[in-house]
């Protein structure tokens, strides 16, 4: 908590035929476009991305002084422009500003560049080279154009009220070179900003011991479960994404609060359905692993709204890679988000590394963030959270598992994991798309992932946000109820129904379990354990507000 990160993803949609390239090519003018350069966020990213909290106290740059009206300005500047084919090549502006796209730029070309930085329009009087190079001011973009489309660009840009000056040029070789009017102030090649940095043997890690503990019986753990589901982790995020319209421009299909939201596209009977997720208490026990769990997660929340997959963007939070933990726990994490990746077939589109998290105590648990689209062939059959209909069967897809290990419920109870459940990529694509068939051909009533909190937890929740109730006859253990284990889902399905469902599963060799049946105002167990929905609702619900209340109050 003493060193707080925020990740955020965003995305587009556009034509195929429409999309702009970064990479530049010689003989091209090269413009910057937008606002004006200040000394702002000088040194934002690359300053504090390589030092220690403690030692950049006394370098912290001013922040980048972002203007939402100046950036919606330039996004309709840019469009204009790109629709009218304008650009060669095109880059925002954003860690380590001129630096980056002007380096980045040129080796995606396999060309150079040559930069005048008098000729960018300043904001503050006296400005040094390395300033204008390192500046991180916002809403600004590099172009590589034409010669001949300098004076329409320019024209459009300033329509909408921003800079667009000519600041230099691309060059057949590959070094990027840095002038004050006629003096060369560095010259660099492309390949020493560029390439990547040498990767140092691997630090072997000691193994954790195996730990033993006692549970009570599920049935004597009333109390225990209700304040288990208050724990931050748990709670409903409502209070968070209510600040917030998600309705603005009215295209949500699916808002907060699911696995995954999906958006519609006008005119199509297909959606986009977006999800991120991260966990650093997975990475922190097994780094591989655990990234590995956070990309199954991703699948599965995407699965249960009935979208494949397409792409992912990945936030990469960790520690101060210069300490010998903190980078095997990267170097471990990308391993397995390249295994996930690989198995999944799916490519990761753009990302972003955030180094030197920490405090003077302790370091941030290796975190990192994935964000996840996928693809809803039909908006109309996204299946809900939320149980439907007393009566419809409950169904465990996947196969049961005893290992609590790895699970928010321990490090509830103050233990601590020795490893994380094994994964098989092979199973838990064999479920995805046996489900997706399932979704596809109207079989499911609703579908949701198990994830943190485990079946407990995962069952709580589609009974809290339907105000039905369930009696479960299945006579799992406190550990089955709370394992987080992967590849699990919980499924009803109406008793018309169920003998095709079952026939399905039967035909794609996936393992499934009903655990009972909808219906009622309580969560009623094996062994007679019984916990009314509004008790559960109360706890997800309003613990969270109440919180923020008396922080308010405070």
């Amino acid at each position: 908590s003493s060193n707080c990160l925020v990740n955020v993803m965003c995305i587009g949609i556009a034509p195929k035929e429409a999309l702009l390239s970064s990479k530049a090519k010689p003989n091209c003018a090269v413009m910057i476009l937008g606002s004006s350069t200040g000394r702002d966020g000088i040194g934002g990213c690359s300053v504090l991305a390589s030092q220690e909290m403690r030692e950049a106290l006394s370098k912290r740059p001013t922040v980048q002084v972002g203007d939402p009206y100046f950036g919606k300005c330039l996004i309709e500047a840019t469009l204009e422009a790109a629709s009218l084919k304008l650009f060669v090549a095109l880059k925002d502006m954003g860690a380590a500003g001129l630096t980056c796209t002007t380096s980045e730029m040129s080796a995606a070309g396999k060309c150079g560049m040559e930069v005048d930085v008098s000729k960018i329009p300043a904001r503050e009087k006296g400005m040094e080279p390395w300033e204008f190079m390192m500046s991180e001011s916002q809403e600004r973009m590099l172009a590589a154009v034409d010669e001949k489309n300098t004076e329409k660009i320019r024209e459009i840009f300033h329509k909408w009220g921003l800079e667009a000056e000519v600041i230099g040029k691309t060059i057949q070789e590959e070094v990027v070179k840095i002038f004050s009017r006629d003096q060369l102030v560095a010259s660099l090649s492309t390949a020493a900003l560029v390439d990547p940095p040498p990767i140092y043997p691997e630090i072997k890690k000691e193994n954790r011991p195996t730990r033993t503990y006692k549970l009570p019986s599920f049935s004597d753990l009333k109390k225990t479960l209700l304040d288990f589901l208050a724990t931050p982790s748990l709670v409903n995020k409502k209070w968070a994404w209510e600040q917030y319209d998600h309705m603005v421009q009215v295209n949500t299909v699916v808002g907060p609060g699911a696995d995954a939201a999906v958006i519609r596209v006008h005119g199509k009977s297909w959606g986009i359905a977006v999800t991120m997720e991260g966990n650093g208490r997975y990475c922190k026990i097994d780094p591989k692993l655990g990234a590995q769990y956070l990309l199954a997660e991703a699948l599965r929340n995407l699965t249960c709204v009935g979208a494949t997959p397409l792409a992912l963007t990945d936030g990469l939070n960790f520690g101060n890679p210069d300490k010998a933990e903190s980078y095997s726990e990267f170097v471990e994490a990308m391993e397995g988000l390249v295994t996930g990746c690989q198995a999944l077939k799916l490519p990761v589109v753009s990302g972003n590394v955030s180094f030197y998290n920490e405090s003077e105590k302790e370091r941030i648990l290796p975190t990192p963030i994935l964000g996840m689209v996928g693809k809803v062939a039909n908006i109309q059959r996204i299946v809900p959270i939320a149980f439907q209909r007393e009566g419809e069967k409950i169904y465990l897809v996947g196969p049961s598992n005893h290992d609590l290990s790895g699970s928010l419920f321990l490090e509830f109870l103050g233990i601590e994991s020795d490893h994380l459940p094994p994964l098989s990529w092979e199973t838990e694509k064999k479920i995805s798309e046996a489900l997706l068939k399932s979704t596809q051909t109207e079989l499911l009533s609703s579908c949701h992932d198990v994830g943190q909190g485990g079946l407990f937890v995962s069952v709580a929740e589609c009974a809290i946000q339907s105000g039905l109730g369930a009696k479960l006859d299945s006579n799992f253990s406190v550990e089955e109820w709370l394992s987080e284990a992967p590849s699990r889902y919980v499924v009803t399905v109406s008793p018309d129904k169920a003998s095709l469902f079952e026939k399905l599963a039967e035909e794609e060799t996936i393992a499934i379990q009903c655990l009972g049946v909808v219906g009622g105002s309580s969560l009623v167990f094996h062994g007679g354990l019984d916990i009314p929905i509004s008790q559960l609702a109360d706890v997800a619900e309003n613990t969270l507000p109440r919180i923020m209340g008396n922080l308010n109050a405070s």
